[in-house]
């Protein structure tokens, strides 16, 4: 699961025309993503592939780089 989970991350990204070069690479220093995109990735994730993050999870550091938040989806039951 965390392969597909990573592979859904990283095609929302892909689809908006951003590159990541790594799973480690900070999203919000390099300015990947912002807060309206963050809320779109939720949206993506939720709508999509009914993964409904619980919003005590919702902070910076869970949202950081692709590597977070694979293992915060994976916090949250589909």
């Amino acid at each position: 699961m965390p392969e597909d989970l990573r592979a859904i991350v990283r095609c929302f990204f892909t689809e908006r025309g951003k590159r990541i070069a790594d799973d480690k690479v900070d999203l919000f220093e390099t300015e990947i993503i912002d807060s309206m995109e963050l809320m779109e990735l939720l949206l993506h994730l939720e709508e999509r592939h009914g993964i409904s993050i619980a919003q005590e999870l919702m902070t910076v550091a869970n949202f950081r780089n692709i590597d977070a938040i694979v293992a915060t989806a994976q916090c949250t039951p589909r």
